[in-house]
């Protein structure tokens, strides 16, 4: 832990949730010093949990009170650990909240007896104390309704049941390469040697079907049986090519297959991705410049400079590649609206927030722009069909849902959408925050009046119900997240030490101030949008500037330089899209990155704004979707609060701050100043 602030008081929060328990330090300004957490499944397995609970076939669900008790020891244990002598000492108070609704019966008072003066022990607390062994969780006999918001990225589907307030009530998730390995994908896609990136068809459906299998499991057949509504997101510029649509006799009253689909459905079994930046759709992007009217008309029509990575690009490509594909195709969905159809046993419509990354749709109007579809395909207006602008339902789920997870079969599906609308749609964004969305890709959202056209970013059609503040919203995105700082995370361990010890290692780079403004450096492991850079070997530069060609290699240097020279591309050009960061209250933080805080540190420093996590920061987009099917039902927008975590402020007294460092770092990697 930093020691700048040590001398002062601490206060210990501790957060007992239903999969586990989190400890923070906090300075009583509100700036969270460390943090340690542990989680009931994977640290306490002796107790059998998943999902922190015990669920049982009459729809009872508990957790052990053992479990917490040990849980709290062991979350202790880990910060005095990792806090220090010194920080632990500095502690002026402590509070604990836990989730709420469960109790705990007690036969006796007297639980410092049961403790003595040793760490407290869960069997002995329970056997001395207790009149049950068991605490019963909120899940059980769950009587208000829940929504579910699926998130299917570029690594994984993530599914969320919430409240309609926003409260996160349970999580599940599946991995891609990990769990169907039988796709061969490595970080969900295939990358071939001309630039092609996509991934299988079949994939996104086995997969949507596991993750709801998982969370089927994990949440409860009560938790099921109270969902009244449900919407999907996905990543972006993804299109679907279907041959028919008749998604509901592909999928029949089973579990749809995803060999299936693609047999009966498909015209093409790959979806092209957004990493894609092949000669092709480079190509594509030129010809719907042209067709626009120029660079420019293009951004001012569809919100966004000419991009390979979008919709439109991509389907030009596939028609140069083979004309008899896109023949065989009757209808193009974007791939939120194809694995809503599945959800909803009918094809249906593009929504027009995901649209507005295709290079298509005409934001002033949100319709498709004619002229632009037939540059891209001969008759693609038709195959895209109607587009939907709203939250009212497509209809209700289909029939295997109903069989198979015990939903009610008049639970409502909203219209998909594209995973950064989501994000805002989740975390229900004012016109005084703006969202840092920190997973494959790394975006900047904000909410906006007007279309401001710019090289450096892109608009999109706000999704509803955000748009009850502004028709628009406004991103920057850079394209090498994740997996880039996986990479250089692993660089900092030995090959055999786990993927917790090299993220352990790549925070502590992070928050080592040594290390801090040293220099700069971009990594572009796939062709990178925001600064515009080829794939290739990273570029690196001192402190003053100046490029560092055979410098070796400094992996802690590396780690902390990826972070600073993102965080700094995106307070350059957050102003040319109308992202004032000077006049935002929070930066709001989600995806996997915004579970370190180290990371969250240094945007803050850099950004200089507030930055703060949801409680459950790394499901934002599946917090969106879930939003949109509480809305679908009714729901008043207003009802949706997500709570924050206390935010990390902005350290004056460092490199960061000082306008010499922003401008030769501004400088080096082709960025206009704003000091």
């Amino acid at each position: 832990m930093a020691s700048e602030r040590v001398g002062d008081d601490l206060y210990l929060g501790i957060d007992v949730s239903t999969t586990g328990i989190k400890v923070a330090a906090c300075t009583d300004d509100g700036h969270v010093a460390a943090t340690a957490s542990v989680r009931f499944d994977d640290d306490l397995p002796q107790y059998g949990t998943y999902g922190g609970v015990h669920t049982f076939d009459d729809g009872r669900v508990s957790a052990p009170l053992a479990m917490y008790v040990d849980g709290l020891v062991l979350a202790l244990d880990r910060a005095a650990e990792r806090f220090g002598a010194n920080a632990m000492a500095a502690v002026a108070g402590l509070g604990l909240c836990a989730a709420q609704h469960s109790v705990v019966l007690l036969a006796t008072d007297d639980m410092a007896s049961a403790a003595g003066d040793d760490a407290p022990n869960g069997a002995r607390i329970v056997a001395e104390c207790a009149a049950s062994a068991d605490v019963p969780s909120w899940m059980d006999a769950v009587g208000d309704d829940l929504y579910l918001g699926i998130d299917v990225s570029t690594t994984g589907i993530k599914v969320a049941a919430c409240t309609d307030d926003g409260h996160v009530a349970a999580t599940a998730s599946v991995r891609f390469d990990d769990d169907l390995p039988q796709y061969g994908t490595y970080g969900g896609v295939h990358t071939f040697d001309d630039g092609r990136v996509s991934a299988p068809l079949a994939m996104y459906v086995d997969g949507l079907v596991l993750a709801l299998d998982r969370a089927a499991e994990r949440f409860g057949a009560n938790a099921m049986a109270a969902v009244a509504g449900l919407g999907l997101c996905a990543a972006q510029h993804s299109v679907v090519l279907l041959a028919t649509d008749d998604m509901a006799s592909a999928a029949g009253d089973d579990a749809p297959n995803g060999a299936r689909i693609v047999a009966e459905c498909a015209a093409s079994a790959d979806v092209p991705s957004w990493m894609d930046a092949s000669p092709e759709a480079v190509a594509g992007a030129a010809v719907l410049a042209e067709a626009a009217g120029g660079r420019a008309a293009l951004a001012a029509r569809t919100g966004s400079p000419p991009s390979a990575r979008f919709s439109g690009p991509q389907l030009w490509a596939v028609r140069t590649r083979s004309s008899a594909t896109l023949k065989a195709t009757a209808h193009v969905r974007l791939l939120s609206a194809a694995l809503t159809s599945v959800l909803a046993g009918k094809l249906v419509a593009n929504d027009a927030a995901d649209g507005s990354g295709t290079h298509l749709l005409e934001l002033s109007t949100r319709a498709w722009a004619s002229e632009l579809c037939e540059a891209a395909a001969p008759g693609l207006e038709a195959k895209l069909g109607p587009v939907a602008d709203g939250c009212e339902a497509v209809g209700r789920v289909a029939p295997w849902l109903v069989a198979r997870y015990g939903l009610r079969a008049d639970v409502l599906v909203a219209p998909g959408t594209g995973d950064n609308p989501s994000v805002v749609a989740g975390l229900g964004l004012s016109r005084t925050q703006v969202a840092l969305s920190l997973g494959t890709s790394d975006t900047l959202l904000g909410l906006s009046d007007a279309v401001i056209a710019s090289d450096a970013a892109s608009v999109f059609c706000a999704p509803e119900p955000a748009n009850v503040h502004a028709p628009y919203m406004a991103l920057l995105v850079c394209a090498n997240g994740s997996r880039t700082r996986a990479r250089l995370a692993r660089a900092l361990v030995a090959e055999t030490e786990s993927d917790e010890a090299a993220w352990a290692a790549f925070d502590a780079a992070l928050a080592d101030a040594q290390l801090h403004g040293r220099g700069y450096a971009l990594f572009a492991d796939v062709a990178e949008i925001l600064p515009p850079t080829a794939a290739g070997e990273p570029q690196r530069w001192d402190a003053d500037g100046a490029c560092l060609s055979d410098a070796p290699v400094d992996p802690g240097l590396d780690a902390v330089q990826a972070v600073e020279s993102r965080a700094l591309v995106m307070a350059q050009a957050a102003s040319s899209v109308g992202i004032e960061l000077s006049a935002a209250d929070v930066a709001v933080a989600v995806g996997g990155g915004a579970a370190s805080d180290a990371m969250l540190q240094l945007f803050a420093d850099i950004m200089g704004v507030r930055v703060a996590r949801p409680v459950h920061g790394a499901h934002g987009a599946a917090m969106g979707a879930a939003r949109r099917g509480a809305t679908a039902c009714g729901v008043p927008p207003d009802r949706w609060a997500p709570r924050l975590e206390a935010a990390r402020t902005p350290r004056t007294a460092t490199v960061h701050r000082s306008a010499a460092w922003r401008r030769r770092g501004a400088a080096a990697m082709g960025l206009s100043s704003r000091e």
